[in-house]
């Protein structure tokens, strides 16, 4: 609701949203690539040739204990592309969580095949195991702890920035509250050395949300889904406009999404489409990704 809101009062006012909310015209916001989902090297490649041809040079992939091998051919593969590569390790609902002891292990065995400390580490333990986080940056000061997509309040995510769990807090206005929200774990950032990531992973009025927020409060990365999605593209005309791995909001008004009873018709609702992020590790294919 409070997301509806914003790009009303936005188009009642006949500007886009970013600079209603005080965003500077002109700025770029950069793009870090989200995927890493394949289960073999050749998807993996798809992958990595998909964002080196937007120009992209820092992508997150998901790597859980016990897929090092994962982990360290994708650094191996996106040198060559000028690509820098970042994990998520998946445990923001996992409970219980890894623990540090496993996180530990994780980084010795990725360099051991030829990895290197990523560029950043995601959602490393689960919400029963924050306490643990403190800890965790004693024993590991050159990581760069990442997390909070799913934090549901601002005042949830203030404390958690307080406390120093994060160098990089990542929320999204689809699950934290909205917009204004989102603009208030940019100010709770403003005199720490937190940065925020806004975290986009779902439609395109989510991604707007958070790319607007991002343009209108100093935020300088974005995440980019590696999602096929053919009403993304529908629904944000213009289309997005991509240079060199940055991503420039237009000038259309409120978030620039356009739903016509036409786009209505071609995609109707549908009650068996769901998305199921449960995966059984056990009986995927034992892939080599030497």
């Amino acid at each position: 609701m409070e997301t509806a809101l914003q790009d009303c009062r936005a188009r009642l006012l006949d500007v886009p949203l970013w600079q209603m909310l005080g965003g500077e015209t002109g700025r770029m916001l950069k793009l870090s690539a989200s995927g890493g989902d394949a289960i073999d090297p050749a998807g993996m490649i798809e992958e990595l040739d998909q964002i080196a041809a937007l120009g992209i040079d820092l992508f997150k992939m998901r790597a859980r204990g016990g897929q090092n091998d994962k982990a360290a051919f994708c650094p191996r593969e996106g040198d060559c592309r000028g690509i820098q590569i970042a994990v998520d390790m998946t445990q923001n609902l996992a409970v219980p969580s890894q623990s540090i002891d496993d996180i530990e292990k994780f980084l010795s065995e990725l360099t051991a095949r030829g990895g290197r400390m990523p560029a950043f580490l995601e959602e490393v333990l689960g919400p029963q195991d924050l306490a643990g986080m403190a800890d965790l940056k004693a024993r590991l000061p050159t990581a760069r702890i990442v997390g909070g997509e799913i934090v549901t309040t601002a005042s949830e995510l203030r404390e958690r920035i307080a406390r120093g769990y994060y160098d990089i807090a990542q929320p999204d206005a689809t699950v934290i509250g909205g917009v204004g929200a989102t603009l208030e774990i940019f100010k709770a950032t403003h005199e720490v050395a937190t940065k925020v990531y806004v975290h986009c992973w779902g439609g395109p009025v989510g991604m707007m949300a958070n790319f607007h927020a991002a343009l209108a409060d100093g935020g300088t990365v974005v995440e980019w889904p590696l999602l096929r999605d053919e009403l993304r593209e529908t629904l944000v005309p213009g289309p997005w406009q991509i240079e060199s791995g940055r991503l420039a909001l237009s000038d259309a008004l409120g978030f620039g999404i356009e739903l016509t009873p036409e786009i209505e018709r071609v995609y109707p609702f549908r009650a068996d489409a769901t998305n199921n992020c449960r995966v059984d590790f056990s009986k995927l294919p034992v892939v080599a990704w030497d």
